[in-house]
């Protein structure tokens, strides 16, 4: 299939209102960058021998499993795969191959990660490259927006926040200078993160631009398990004034789930 050139991405050559423009339509095209790539990859998984399925009935939990594959697939050794529900892919198990017969289609993995519980007798056995997902188009490359939520304000701003998700890395992006308004706490927090974006533990991310008492400033951020965000004001991640203009400015992040 062919895959779409992204649109022009945003630089610092750019007016704030060229650069949000862009800013806006470079993220939103990611989704669909990542629908086509995941198709195409599938394709040449499916071609390689590195995807399967089995209707072997199976519990979720480590240890090591064996199922009955198509015979002739290009499972090795030591190869990372990841086994999920054909049917609800957010239920999986990943490990390392043990042992593949190319004869009969037996496959027996060593599980170490799952997500999701059961007892499931409808599999699908993909690839799994440098310790994350590339095998199932169903979850990697999906997007959507919400509502974000700042606190600490005398009347909490709002806007609405686009993601988009590739094999367990998030990209988030919060329109440009919309979390502002009057601070009225030393605390600074978003709120709303849907739950197939929260990561599995803290994500401390690099220090962005934000506002503090109507000047200018650094921020640290912590993106939390709960569907929280907290911002700390400066790079030694001091308190915010409760008086003046507080906003968030830099509006692009990717973290990893």
């Amino acid at each position: 299939m062919t895959i779409d050139a992204l649109p022009t991405a945003p630089n610092r050559n750019m007016t704030p209102d060229a650069f949000v423009a862009a800013a806006d339509a470079f993220v939103a095209a990611l989704g669909t960058l990542a629908s086509q790539v995941n198709t195409d990859l599938n394709l040449i998984l499916n071609a390689t021998g590195l995807v399967a399925t089995s209707a072997t009935s199976l519990t979720i939990g480590t240890g090591g499993k064996s199922l009955t594959v198509q015979a002739n697939k290009s499972f090795l050794t030591t190869m990372s795969v990841r086994i999920y529900s054909t049917a609800t892919p957010s239920n999986w198990m990943t490990g390392t191959v043990t042992s593949y017969n190319a004869t009969t289609g037996a496959l027996v993995v060593n599980v170490t990660g799952t997500n999701g519980s059961g007892t499931i007798a409808a599999w699908t056995v993909a690839l799994q490259a440098s310790g994350e997902w590339v095998g199932n188009a169903a979850t990697a490359g999906t997007s959507g927006s919400f509502t974000i939520t700042g606190t600490g304000f005398t009347v909490n701003p709002t806007a609405t926040a686009v993601w988009s998700k590739v094999n367990g890395f998030v990209t988030l992006h919060i329109p440009y200078a919309s979390i502002s308004g009057t601070s009225n706490s030393a605390t600074f927090t978003l709120t709303g993160l849907p739950a197939e974006i929260r990561p599995a533990s803290f994500r401390n991310m690099p220090i962005i631009m934000a506002m503090d008492n109507s000047a200018v400033t650094t921020a640290r951020m912590a993106i939390s398990n709960d569907g929280s965000i907290t911002l700390s004001e400066g790079i030694l991640s001091g308190a915010w004034t409760a008086s003046g203009t507080k906003a968030l400015y830099c509006t692009d992040f990717v973290y990893r789930l």
